[in-house]
């Protein structure tokens, strides 16, 4: 990367992103003027740039980033319409529907295969023992 292009994307960083550290570094150079700081700082910024190649590595980074988005919105669609697919066809789902007419939160069950004739059950429970896999 050219000099010319360091610079312009030094001077663009800096209306996101300031290295603290070398913010009080240029300052210090500066004795505390704000311009001269600004200029110090860019041009410590671009020394600091040639010497490690820090933008090409951020610029990796966003690229990757935003090539994730939207792999990640995929993933999150998939993962609503499996619960959401759950919740509407799971037994255990259907039978609490089913006994939803139902007042109160126990029933007294009639002639069941199980064995549980007579007994007063919480819904929740009786659901989970038609459904028990």
């Amino acid at each position: 990367m050219s000099d010319k292009e360091l610079y312009l994307e030094v001077i663009e960083e800096l209306k996101t992103i300031r290295h603290k550290a070398l913010w009080k570094k240029a300052s210090a150079l500066a004795k505390g003027d704000p311009k001269e700081t600004r200029s110090k700082y860019i041009a410590l910024r671009v020394e600091m740039l040639k010497d490690d190649g820090d933008i090409s590595v951020n610029k990796d980074l966003e690229s990757t980033l935003l090539k994730l988005v939207p792999k990640l919105i995929t993933i999150v669609v998939i993962v609503v319409v499996i619960v959401g697919l759950y919740y509407f066809i799971s037994p255990y789902q259907n039978c609490l529907r089913d006994l939803q007419g139902i007042k109160g939160k126990t029933i007294t069950l009639g002639s069941d295969p199980r064995g549980f004739y007579g007994k007063t059950i919480l819904k929740q429970e009786y659901c989970n023992n038609i459904t028990d896999w």
